[in-house]
């Protein structure tokens, strides 16, 4: 066990120091060598369960949320950020996260955007329970969290990244999003072409949704598009009823190209 924490933490950069704050204060005091053997323990675990077959179980795993600050690091999020200003003259601005996970993305965008209205979405997992608590921290931000059946309303800006892919029927998600746009929305998306492991969705549908998605941008403008930084997938924002665009090849699952993965 030693030499596994040792070997994950020198393949890694530090995190920044405010996520850790975040995560060592919902843990009561988590120190940074407990971080490391909790970090060790949960993606054996998650691993365990990919290979049994148990994706569900997998992302009930502690590491979905452990593993955030090495694989959310982007600038999408500034894509984002720079879209908002864009609906700052609506009453109450509003934004949904589907597929939120930790809540990185979105308490790095409330604390800088604290009058827009959040719905964050996603499973009933530790790490939605933890992006339930980070939000509650930012006293002044307004947001609930829904599962992924059970959210309303419509949305200026709604953000779908590295979530289509883990869906058995990412079709209809698809759909209702779209449908939850404000006229003028936006929506960011990107949608990985890798299935094994984790990644449930049946090719079919990932065709049947590049086809939907392709003929809704048809005659439209403000079509761009920026690379995350890691991975290589594409996302791109456009007006109402519109995409990014989808990845054309694989990226391995975050952590299998880690030692021991």
């Amino acid at each position: 066990m030693i030499e596994r924490v040792k070997q994950l933490r020198g393949f890694f950069h530090e995190p920044s120091r405010q996520w850790f704050k975040d995560l060592s204060a919902y843990y009561h005091g988590l120190t940074w060598d407990e971080y490391w053997v909790r970090y060790t323990l949960a993606r054996d675990c998650f691993n365990d369960c990919l290979n049994e077959g148990d994706p569900q179980g997998a992302y009930e795993t502690e590491w979905c949320f452990f593993r955030q600050p090495y694989y959310h690091r982007n600038r999408t999020w500034y894509d984002i950020l720079r879209v908002m200003h864009k609906y700052e003259f609506a009453d109450v601005p509003t934004i949904l996260d589907y597929g939120c996970g930790a809540g990185d993305m979105a308490r790095w965008l409330a604390w800088r955007k604290p009058h827009w209205d959040w719905t964050l979405v996603d499973l009933k997992t530790p790490h939605r329970d933890y992006a339930e608590w980070r939000m509650a921290q930012l006293h002044l931000v307004a947001c609930s969290v829904q599962d992924p059946l059970e959210y309303v309303g419509k949305h200026c800006v709604i953000v779908c990244r590295e979530t289509l892919e883990h869906l058995e029927q990412p079709l209809s998600v698809v759909q209702r999003l779209l449908d939850a746009l404000v006229p003028g929305g936006t929506l960011f998306w990107d949608f990985e072409d890798a299935p094994h492991g984790a990644n449930v969705y049946p090719p079919e549908q990932r065709t049947a949704i590049l086809t939907l998605l392709s003929a809704t941008q048809e005659g439209r403008e403000e079509v761009y598009r920026k690379p995350r930084d890691l991975g290589g997938i594409a996302s791109s924002t456009l007006p109402a009823q519109q995409t990014g665009q989808p990845t054309t090849s694989a990226t391995p699952f975050p952590g299998s190209n880690l030692p021991g993965g």
